[in-house]
């Protein structure tokens, strides 16, 4: 997304926030609260819109989505619009059928969207309730906000007339699925009510919205629906203009809470710990809410694989944790971070990234890493110690170590991410599996690995990525690769094809078109050089050849 300035007309920082639609209709009455609008394009041909809304003293720069019907749809573009505007905010804005105690024109904002399609089909469907939920802070002020008719203003402000009766603000469940319920007597009506007896409003977006926004870390995320029907009448409703006026109701409240969301706190902000009350020096990785995971601006698909991850190192969850194994460069370190950072902080103030990677692959070749390797399990047993301020326990004796290291974990919760554990000699290997299999309940951890091991944890076999999301890493690599950008579409399915579909193949090829001593000029030319690369310099060694040995 390009930049509308970072600085604000008041002087302040310009904020940034994405509102996803389904309808043109909900498009259009989000649009209406925003000034400068201009088109925004993604590498991948969706278009979108931004445009700025100043109250409350900030600005907001906003991206526009619509995306169409349906929960699969909704998770696929939500992911890549946040992908694309980097917002800190984003809101579904839409109109639902009332279910129970709303009338037309209403506001149902989610407390929580059922997936009520999800179960098993035996003699009788049995639900198997999946459940989206939105951010804690946005459930809040849109809680506040319900509680005034300020939120109504924005209505006459555009000239709209303030609807009499008023409309109400109702914080609630709501039921979403892929099929559009019109009739009382229809078999999924019965089966939301049924199951999901406690749903006001019914839709067909918002869980496949919240669960691609839960996969996304830092991003505050909220449903706002504006009731159009109440199921049966839906078609004598929509010809007397109900679904504008939802809509509109429901952008109006919509932006009333983007407009009085104060920014989120600083992590150092929190209460000082108890080695700071204890008079003890607190050192910047003793403060709460600390993070040492790298940053990463893009990541593309696993969907599966996270919310496997997300469960395994559910704080009620049994074992230590998740194991990701799998060849290298296929991306175990791009899911284990990108995982971390969808951890919520709530149950971890503390991530903690520690890697025992030896090199890394490089456009010019294999390239040693020095300065961040861990080489054995003592070094990172050490490291461990020092980031949860314990740098102590590094003068003791090696065999004390473990036990005090995991006495200072006791009283914290942490998400530890080891990377790369397969350069650890076997032994010292077996060595770390026996000290996470001993971690402190509150203590989970994320571990890659090109070997499989016996332990207590998940374990993840990371394959290929989906071609979607290949094709989406390629458009991202060819915003800064001229040779890539001018590549076909059949191209690019047969850059997927050749690679396949392992994302450190595809940036490797990539960056070989171009590269000064290179004479590769298209994708096809770079897969042959591939094929025939210089020892120095050869994808597949470095991705197999620990195989091979």
């Amino acid at each position: 997304m390009s930049k509308m300035g970072e600085e604000a007309v008041g002087g302040g920082r310009t904020r940034r926030a994405v509102m996803v639609t389904a309808l043109p209709v909900e498009y259009e009455a989000v649009c209406e609260h925003l000034t400068d609008l201009q088109e925004d394009e993604h590498a991948q041909g969706d278009v979108y819109e931004r445009g700025l809304l100043a109250a409350e003293g900030q600005t907001w720069e906003v991206g526009v989505v619509e995306i169409g019907a349906g929960n699969p749809n909704a998770a696929m573009k939500t992911e890549r619009a946040i992908a694309h505007f980097q917002p800190e905010v984003v809101v579904f804005v839409g109109v639902a059928g009332g279910l129970k105690d709303v009338q037309i024109g209403d506001v149902v904002v989610a407390t929580k969207v059922y997936g009520y399609h999800a179960g098993k089909a035996e003699a009788e469907f049995k639900t198997r309730p999946e459940v989206g939920q939105p951010t804690h802070r946005m459930a809040e002020r849109a809680r506040a906000e319900a509680r005034k008719e300020e939120w109504l203003k924005r209505l006459a402000e555009r000239g709209q007339p303030i609807p009499t009766p008023r409309p109400h603000v109702f914080l609630g469940p709501i039921a979403a699925g892929e099929q559009v319920v019109v009739s009382k007597q229809s078999q999924t009506y019965q089966l939301i009510r049924a199951s999901y007896g406690d749903a006001l409003a019914v839709e067909m977006e918002g869980y496949g919205f919240l669960k691609a926004t839960h996969a996304t870390s830092n991003v505050e995320a909220l449903v706002v629906r504006g009731i159009s029907d109440l199921v049966e009448g839906k078609t004598e409703a929509d010809e007397g203009g109900s679904q504008p006026r939802a809509a509109r109701h429901a952008a109006a409240f919509a932006f009333q809470v983007l407009a009085k969301l104060a920014p989120a706190p600083s992590p150092h902000s929190f209460a000082t710990d108890t080695r700071q009350q204890q008079g003890r020096p607190v050192t910047p990785s003793a403060v709460k809410g600390h993070s040492t995971l790298p940053y990463q601006p893009t990541f593309f698909g696993r969907r599966k694989e996270r919310q496997i991850i997300a469960e395994a190192i559910d704080p009620d969850a049994r074992g230590w944790g998740v194991l990701i194994d799998g060849p290298g460069g296929i991306g175990k370190t791009a899911l284990a971070i990108q995982a971390g950072h969808d951890a919520p902080a709530a149950h971890f103030p503390r991530k903690i990234f520690l890697s025992a990677k030896a090199r890394e692959l490089t456009p010019a070749g294999p390239q040693p890493l020095e300065d961040f390797q861990l080489p054995n399990y003592l070094a990172l047993l050490t490291e461990l110690a020092r980031e949860v301020g314990e740098e102590q326990i590094a003068q003791l004796e090696p065999a004390e170590r473990p036990s005090a290291v995991r006495r200072a974990l006791a009283d914290q919760r942490a998400l530890i991410v080891i990377d790369n554990v397969e350069t650890l000699p076997e032994a010292e290997r077996v060595r770390l599996y026996q000290f996470l299999s001993r971690l402190p309940p509150s203590c989970k951890a994320i571990v890659t690995s090109r070997r499989r091991s016996d332990i207590d944890a998940r374990v993840i076999r990371l394959d290929r990525l989906e071609r979607p999301d290949a094709l989406a890493l390629m458009a991202e690599l060819a915003k800064n690769n001229r040779a890539l950008a001018r590549a076909t579409a059949q191209e690019r399915e047969d850059f997927y094809e050749i690679t396949g579909g392992n994302p450190l193949l595809i940036q490797w090829v990539a960056g070989q078109l171009g590269r000064p001593g290179s004479q590769c000029r298209t994708i096809a030319a770079a897969c042959e050089y591939m094929q025939s690369a210089p020892p120095d310099n050869d994808p597949l060694e470095f991705i197999f050849g620990d195989l091979l040995d």
